[in-house]
């Protein structure tokens, strides 16, 4: 499969699935208002970071050594399915123990939802893997975007009066059970191989291995993404928290399509099917760059009244703290396609370096100025850190090809015909 088609397919499937989170977090946001939804969140926030430790990012390794070796797919799966079960009753056991750090939600008991969102979310993220190294966009995107339509459906109904706000809570984070299951079901049915076992003791070992380096890198990289999370909780009120954890999904859905195109080159890069794709990903950056650019734009000339009426009334600090999230955003749409090439090549290190970099920055910058100036002060401490990892990743980058900085940063007309070419039909 070609980059331009590869992109082309995951940016549809990915996109309707997209459009699905969008509408259901609106939902979420107009139903429990800015400082329940907040703790809602946060919870989730939590949760991933739970998720991130179980799963030891072993999806990477899947990923990489689908792509590579097709033969091992029928024993990654199995891998994938063992190490699931083995993190669900690890959590289990371990829950009582953690639920107060976990959750901040009151009126539910928080264990069933835990359960729910972890194993459903590593069934995603294994199985999903699988997929995407056969460049199969479609089945696991059609199983998250079918369960999130039920849910809207679920939510519209409860908007009404019909359904009791803690029903729809448990339908929240059930349904991303569901679409962890079904995806894994399907994925067995269409597989097609028989004779399923573990990968062999030496493939095993380096898909650990190369897991390990991914999982160094996820784990600060989450903390550059979401640490501030937990300064804003501490230091400012509930409705702050909701509002700037709304702000940060904004910036989250932004990124969605440069995460998509990172999805798309990264097999192609581990299987070395393309030769150019050190101009391809300086292209595509630049296209991101000024897109992004565009859309921040408009977003500053309308977000004043356009937020308050997507989210509700009590979302009124979203827009400065938007604006001041713009320098972040720029930075890491240009930045992941050249940290999906790292990956692909095997330099997760860099990566690795440059999050560090930028996690340092970040948690320095909130510790000194969030306590006095709240969720302003995390906002810029995000772009801050967002930025240097920007920039020394590029500095990498460049050091390993005959790219200039320009071509980074300034647009030509074959931009606009190479966009438009991704999108055309194959003939």
């Amino acid at each position: 499969m070609s980059v331009k088609k590869a992109i082309r397919d995951i940016l549809l499937w990915r996109g309707l699935n997209f459009l699905s989170v969008f509408i259901l977090n609106v939902l979420v946001a107009r139903l429990f208002e800015a400082s329940q939804a907040g703790s809602i969140f946060f919870f989730i926030n939590n949760l991933s970071l739970v998720i991130l430790v179980l799963s030891f990012s072993l999806e990477s390794g899947i990923g990489y050594y689908a792509a590579a070796v097709k033969t091992i797919s029928s024993r990654l799966a199995i891998l994938a399915l063992i190490w699931c079960i083995l993190a669900c009753v690890l959590t289990w056991l371990l829950l009582e123990n953690f639920k107060a750090f976990i959750s901040p939600l009151q009126r539910i008991d928080s264990t069933i939802l835990t359960l729910f969102f972890i194993a459903g979310s590593l069934l995603i993220s294994f199985y999903s893997a699988l997929y995407f190294a056969r460049e199969n966009f479609f089945i696991p995107n059609l199983c998250l975007l079918t369960l999130n339509v039920i849910v809207i459906i679920l939510f519209v109904f409860g908007m009404q009066g019909a359904i009791d706000d803690k029903w729809l809570l448990y339908a929240y984070f059930a349904g991303v059970f569901i679409q962890g299951l079904l995806i894994a079901i399907f994925y067995f049915f269409t597989d097609g191989k028989k004779g399923y076992s573990l990968p062999s003791p030496a493939d095993l070992q380096k898909i650990v291995k190369y897991s390990s380096a991914a999982f160094l890198s996820n784990i600060i990289f989450f903390l550059v993404y979401r640490i501030d999370y937990w300064f804003v909780e501490y230091y400012c009120t509930p409705d702050e928290l909701g509002n700037y954890i709304q702000v940060s999904k904004i910036v989250q859905w932004l990124l969605l399509v440069p995460m998509m195109i990172g999805t798309a080159v990264f097999p192609l890069t581990a299987a070395g099917k393309d030769a150019a794709m050190v101009n391809k990903i300086a292209t595509v950056s630049r296209v991101l760059f000024w897109v992004f650019l565009i859309a921040c734009i408009g977003l500053a000339l309308t977000g004043l009244w356009i937020f308050v009426w997507f989210f509700g009334k009590t979302y009124t600090y979203m827009y400065p703290v938007f604006l001041l999230h713009i320098p972040g955003i720029l930075a890491l749409a240009t930045l992941y396609p050249v940290s999906s090439y790292h990956a692909g090549i095997k330099r997760v290190d860099i990566n690795v370096k440059g999050s560090l970099l930028a996690l340092s920055a970040i948690i320095l910058l909130n510790a000194l100025f969030t306590p006095v100036y709240g969720i302003y002060a995390a906002s810029v401490a995000s772009s801050v850190g967002y930025t240097i990892y920007f920039v020394f990743s590029l500095y990498f980058f460049k050091r390993q090809s005959d790219i200039k900085l320009r071509q980074f940063f300034k647009p030509v007309i074959a931009d606009y015909v190479s966009l438009k070419s991704m999108f055309d039909k194959p003939h």
